[in-house]
């Protein structure tokens, strides 16, 4: 299941991790979604001269949508340490 944060318990407690993106593979080309400032990207180089689109706001943004991005499927989710 795919969740906007993740929680892990260690020895002195627990530390957070929060989605910070998702890369797809397909068409023998990546492309992305960005995540950050409680904002979503859209990446694909093919597309905007590559400059990356935003998507709705991270609180409405159906991570339900986030396996598959047009043609291609998620291969890396990726999360970075909540500061």
């Amino acid at each position: 299941m795919l969740c906007k944060s993740i929680g892990i318990q260690y020895l002195h407690g627990t530390v957070q991790y929060v989605l910070v993106g998702v890369i797809y593979l397909g068409g023998f080309h990546f492309s992305a979604h960005l995540c950050g400032s409680g904002k979503v990207w859209n990446y694909d180089g093919h597309v905007n001269n590559g400059i990356p689109l935003q998507e709705p706001d991270i609180h409405d943004f159906d991570l339900c949508t986030l396996p598959c991005f047009e043609d291609q499927e998620a291969h890396l989710f990726v999360y970075a340490l909540n500061s």
